[in-house]
């Protein structure tokens, strides 16, 4: 019995010692808005990852993100991107920004804890995260503009 007991504690510390933290960025003060011409379609409360670590670790591990936020991946010069789903429990909508905001590619609804590349299809120097469906809900589309002071300023 004393075995079966320390077996058990082992493998129940080595499991919860697995347990990979989410990476929880500061909000940033100014929201990002989504225009299509003049209309404002959604504002979002919005996490910037700057640095390679951040936008590696992104929203991996993240099963709390509230419906009005996102995060912002900024990069340095617009390429073709691609994301995947690794360790991430919440099916997202991935919005691909070219070096002005505008909008490129939307990678709507995809599969949690998926290791399938997700490509921009086109040069972005953005991509946005949200909650799966939401693009579709607001009526976001490839096209209309992403804004946020950092949009532009990063050319």
């Amino acid at each position: 019995m004393k075995i079966f007991i320390s077996l058990f504690m082992f493998f129940f510390a080595a499991a919860c010692g697995n347990a990979q933290e989410p990476m929880r960025l500061d909000v940033h003060a100014e929201k990002l808005t989504v225009y299509d011409q003049a209309e404002m379609l959604g504002q979002f409360d919005i996490e910037i990852a700057h640095t390679e670590a951040q936008r590696s670790a992104g929203l991996m591990h993240r099963v709390d993100l509230p419906e009005s936020s996102g995060m912002l991946f900024v990069f340095d010069g617009e390429a073709q991107r691609f994301f995947w789903m690794q360790n991430t429990p919440t099916p997202l909508d991935i919005i691909y920004a070219d070096a002005k905001g505008v909008i490129v590619h939307i990678a709507r609804d995809t599969t949690p804890f998926s290791t399938t590349p997700i490509p921009s299809r086109a040069p972005a120097q953005y991509a946005f995260e949200i909650h799966a469906g939401l693009s579709q809900k607001l009526g976001i589309n490839v096209g209309q503009t992403l804004e946020h002071p950092i949009i532009g300023a990063t050319q």
